[in-house]
């Protein structure tokens, strides 16, 4: 396991919640401001996080960038709904051939 002292950890809490709160409100001053306005990126975050493997910060990296070209050349060569639906079905197919993820170890529950 890894550890950390208590006050960077909430240190780092509060990095994030701030950058957070930054980015919300620029989002707020360029587009409608409505509930579900980040589904569409929590979506694909998850997506990659997941692709990717849970806890693997390099399969991450990689699966963010194989996503964002699947989508990319979906998009350049179809329609952008059709991109996303392209990416979608690769990520099935990945955790079909490898449940956990490209970079992901598995639990031989031991």
């Amino acid at each position: 396991m890894w550890y950390q002292d208590e006050a960077r950890a909430d240190g780092n809490v509060r990095t994030g919640a701030a950058l957070a709160g930054i980015a919300g409100g620029i989002a707020g001053i360029l587009y409608t401001i409505f509930p579900a306005m980040g589904l569409d990126y929590l979506l694909k975050a998850f997506v990659i996080v997941v692709l990717g493997g849970l806890g693997s910060l390099v399969g991450a990296v990689v699966a963010g960038v194989g996503f964002g070209v699947i989508e990319t050349f979906g998009t350049w060569y179809t329609s952008s709904t059709m991109a996303s639906i392209i990416a979608f079905v690769v990520l099935i197919l990945v955790l079909l051939v490898r449940p956990q993820g490209l970079f992901g170890r598995s639990d031989s529950g031991e």
